[in-house]
């Protein structure tokens, strides 16, 4: 199968818990010039400034480790003659002050829409490294509502720092399909989610009790 455009996937990446754990999420625009460094290096600052805006719920313990700009092609490789560029931040760590410590391996899931009302380019879902705001009271396990705006603001001020950066519109993009599309919208869950791709590199620590 094949994607019906060529296209740029930006890949965040970043750790948890000191770093034990690791995260990573990536998202994809409709733009097909050749990723540059100083394109690599503008995603950064821009992931930077949403990691360290306190708002976005990230406490001391989760970093912006790296990130990665890469030419696709509609083979779903990198475009012939091309290759990845990296860029690496550093001091980008949450600034939020009140870390509520919360399971590892969660994530709060993003919903990209397009204007499709059905279909494989409706919507397409990313998760977000979990942040440290406490549950709501009463929420059954949701964080509040000021909280979640917050997180799809600071994301949407990351989506629109990209685009001016040269990546091109933010696109929902199906291989299997070969269509794809502009996403419009951001719809995200209050309720943590588990991470998609689960890291084991976590210290297991026992403790015994006899019977």
């Amino acid at each position: 199968m094949a994607y019906d455009v060529n296209h740029t996937l930006v890949t965040f990446r970043g750790s948890n818990f000191t770093g034990t754990e690791q995260w990573s999420f990536g998202m994809r625009f409709f733009g097909s010039g050749t990723p540059t460094q100083t394109m690599a290096d503008n995603a950064a600052a821009a992931g930077k400034t949403w990691i360290t805006t306190a708002s976005s719920g990230y406490a001391a313990m989760t970093k912006l480790d790296a990130v990665k700009v890469a030419p696709i092609g509609t083979d779903g490789k990198y475009r012939p003659g091309l290759v990845a560029t990296e860029s690496f931040p550093t001091s980008a760590t949450g600034a939020y002050a009140t870390a509520t410590i919360h399971p590892p391996q969660i994530a709060l899931a993003m919903t990209l829409q397009s204007s499709q009302p059905r279909g494989p380019v409706h919507q397409t879902h990313l998760y977000l490294p979990g942040p440290a705001f406490a549950f709501a009271s009463g929420s059954l396990a949701n964080i509040g509502a000021s909280d979640a705006g917050n997180v799809i603001a600071n994301f949407r001020t990351l989506v629109i720092a990209l685009n001016a950066a040269g990546f091109g519109n933010l696109g929902i993009f199906s291989q299997k399909f070969a269509q794809s599309a502009v996403a419009v919208t951001f719809r995200l869950g209050r309720a943590f989610d588990t991470v998609r791709s689960r890291r084991t590199s976590i210290v297991e620590n026992y403790q015994t009790l006899a019977l």
